[in-house]
């Protein structure tokens, strides 16, 4: 619990500490559970800690959720539904924030390159040997 209330909220767009808070998250459930104390994280007062420190759209979607009218979330145990919901939210967050779709200072070039310098510019050749061979049937 000292990990979740420690954080501070989170923006909008402040995705890797949102995945990092969901993960404190997950981690201390299963620990609490493992002793037999997931009761501690499931309280309402827990539940609206988790919820206070959520980006503004995972709130909103998360409020529709428990509000609807065909709405099976317990109001009365909502963490539950909640870990789920926030579990569901992170997969596609780590798939947009992969190295393979990243731009911008966060993207790192992978791989080998060969430089030759020509009227002192650098112009940068791509390595053959870091090419996988591809046979043919």
């Amino acid at each position: 619990m000292n990990g979740i209330q420690n954080m501070r909220n989170i923006k909008d767009s402040e995705n890797r500490r949102l995945i990092e808070f969901i993960n404190i998250i997950e981690d201390g459930y299963r620990d609490l559970k493992r002793l037999g104390l997931e009761k501690e994280i499931t309280t309402t007062s827990s539940v609206s800690i988790i919820e206070k420190k959520l980006p503004t759209d995972l709130t909103r979607e998360w409020s529709k959720l428990v509000t609807c009218e065909s709405s099976t979330i317990d109001k009365t145990d909502k963490f539950p539904s909640l870990l789920r919901f926030l579990l569901d939210q992170k997969q596609p967050i780590e798939y947009e924030n992969s190295d393979l779709r990243t731009t911008g200072n966060d993207f790192k070039t992978r791989g080998s390159a060969y430089f030759s310098e020509k009227d002192d510019d650098r112009v940068a050749t791509p390595s053959t040997s870091s090419y996988p061979e591809y046979k043919t049937h």
